[in-house]
């Protein structure tokens, strides 16, 4: 099953009777819309809350839901209930998947309804705030006491205490010397001339010289016959001949290797 919210904020003009009209027309379209259990619409309480009239819709599934908002007998009611009303909101739910417990009305007992509380003794129980009034039945809701506000005490009399003498104490003030400095004199300010000053770097009986073009430096082309330059020709030397007083002296035999005897041993040592 899918339960269908509806919450309309109404027109402050005629709020009563609109109420009233769109109750009955709109619980009417039980057994004339197919899908449609149940439907209840009436006033929200208490007055002043930011909605003023609910609907609770049971349908028998989705598809029974979105036939009823396309149904021709519940768009002749919307017409009417867009016209006097200014805020809307809806919620929809489907009940397999919503907690639910359920106990028939008969089998509830009633909530208790004290008469009045019992005033609050702080000197019975110092320690507790709030007491079950003497009347509570467990298992009932609990009704804290009225706030007593503590005995106002008056305020403490004004006790007015002497001032101590106020001691004025004056001390001498120094002398101050005064010392006069001579001034400067003063000599008059007298222009060396009234002439008029040229401005800085100018002179008008300069004339610059023109200046010239100087074409860039060629050397002359060389010429060999005309610089008297003619190198000498390249020879080969042939190689010297060998000297013959050189060549003819034949070389020196080793002189023979001759052992020297060992010395004689000392007759002292």
């Amino acid at each position: 099953m899918v339960k269908h919210i509806v919450l309309w904020k109404l027109l402050d003009e005629n709020k009563q009777a609109n109420t009233d009209r769109m109750a009955s027309e709109l619980t009417a379209l039980v057994g004339k819309i197919e899908g449609l259990i149940s439907m209840e619409v009436g006033p929200i309480f208490p007055e002043g809350s930011e909605f003023d009239v609910v609907l609770c819709a049971s349908f028998k599934n989705t598809a029974a839901l979105q036939y009823y908002q396309n149904h021709p007998l519940h768009l002749a009611c919307v017409d009417f209930i867009r016209s006097v009303t200014v805020k809307r909101t809806s919620a929809d739910y489907d009940t397999e998947k919503a907690g639910s417990a359920a106990r028939p009305a008969d089998q509830v007992p009633d909530v208790p309804v004290f008469a009045a509380a019992p005033p609050f003794d702080p000197a019975a129980n110092s320690s507790a705030v709030f007491r079950d009034p003497p009347s509570f039945v467990p298992g009932s809701p609990f009704v804290p006491p009225p706030f007593a506000p503590p005995p106002f005490a008056p305020p403490a009399a004004n006790v007015s205490r002497p001032e101590p003498p106020v001691v004025e104490v004056t001390r001498p003030q120094p002398p101050v010397a005064e010392v006069t400095r001579p001034q400067p004199e003063t000599v008059p300010f007298a222009p060396a001339s009234t002439a008029p000053v040229p401005p800085p770097f100018f002179n008008p009986a300069f004339s610059p010289a023109p200046l010239a073009f100087v074409p860039p430096f060629a050397p002359p082309p060389f010429v060999p016959e005309q610089s008297g330059f003619s190198p000498a020709p390249f020879t080969t030397e042939p190689p010297a001949a060998p000297s013959p007083v050189l060549d003819a002296q034949p070389a020196a035999a080793p002189a023979p290797f001759t052992p020297e005897p060992p010395a004689a041993p000392s007759p002292v040592l």
